[in-house]
């Protein structure tokens, strides 16, 4: 629950702030300069290179980064951060620390009679500190990401969901539990 962040925000933006459902890249070293006369408001700006969704696709998209940022000062002279827009800002480095690309398959639509179906990738970040096998059978359950959309198909049936969480034991093998639409 990012609770390193949290530590830096003031109390009340504690219990309110989210990480958002998508989590800004941001590429090189980020800009922060004051607004107008307050010394306690920034602009924080930068290079956007992507984002990641809330399903886990990476989006390329470039553009520039701009972030308003109030701080203030507690009575024990410390600084905490009272106004921040909802949504994580990472580096590619610690995207790159942080998440994890691994493909879900789907089905590409049958074109022809003759053509064999094949798989498509759909490239899912999972973060690092999510059970990868768990996070993946979640991530095909809920069918392809927004960049790939109504393009591929589940061999999946509708309503079918997880009884229990994945497991995955010491020499590898997953075990994934289905309710019986599956069947």
């Amino acid at each position: 629950d990012h609770a390193i962040a949290r530590d830096y925000l003031s109390t009340p933006l504690r219990k309110t702030w989210r990480d958002g459902p998508q989590v800004t890249v941001f590429e090189g070293a980020l800009s922060i300069s004051p607004l107008a006369a307050s010394k306690e408001t920034f602009r924080v700006t930068g290079q956007r290179v992507g984002r990641i969704g809330s399903d886990g696709s990476y989006r390329k998209d470039v553009g520039t980064l701009s972030v308003r940022v109030q701080l203030s000062r507690l009575a024990s002279g410390r600084w905490v951060i009272d106004d921040v827009p909802t949504g994580l800002l990472l580096s590619t480095a610690d995207r790159d620390r942080s998440f994890i690309p691994s493909n879900v398959y789907f089905l590409a639509p049958d074109a022809s009679a003759d053509d064999g179906r094949h798989l498509v990738p759909d490239r899912q970040f999972v973060p690092v500190t999510a059970d990868r096998a768990d996070a993946l059978v979640r991530r095909l359950l809920a069918g392809p990401s927004s960049a790939l959309g109504d393009s591929v198909q589940t061999a999946i049936p509708r309503n079918t969901t997880l009884l229990q969480p994945v497991r995955t034991d010491a020499d590898g093998l997953v075990t994934v539990e289905l309710s019986r639409q599956v069947a």
